[in-house]
């Protein structure tokens, strides 16, 4: 049985998520031709990845982990651990956005629903 790890981006041990979605994809283009054949045209032969990281009722201190991490890929990569324990160097996605929901609990405290998109870089 597999054991999950706790994820880090660029050394930051980053809070469990919720749930950590990833998309296996490969770079380039397709079209379809005219005899409904669909042609591929790609980079490379290479698998990348595409990651969402879902967190869910985290507290101030978890959300400062988060954007700390999260800043230092505004215009860089850094190497991400995932949940897997698989190692990938990773940025932000065109458009790439850090989505916070802040969230009131039944005993009044504010936590924090938090969104991340991280693509694989080449």
């Amino acid at each position: 049985m597999a054991v999950a790890t706790i994820p880090t981006l660029g050394g930051v041990a980053l809070p469990a998520p919720k749930s950590q979605d990833y998309t296996r994809l490969y770079r380039g283009g397709s079209l379809q031709m005219a005899n409904g054949k669909i042609i591929h045209d790609l980079i490379d032969n290479t698998a990348r990845h595409a990651f969402n990281l879902r967190f869910e009722f985290i507290n101030n201190t978890q959300l400062g982990t988060i954007t700390t991490a999260w800043d230092a890929i505004k215009n860089a990569t850094a190497t991400y651990v995932s949940v897997r324990n698989t190692s990938h160097t990773v940025t932000r996605p065109e458009d790439g956005e850090l989505d916070v929901t802040p969230v009131v609990t039944a005993g009044g405290d504010v936590k924090y629903h938090v969104s991340m998109d991280l693509i694989e870089d080449s």
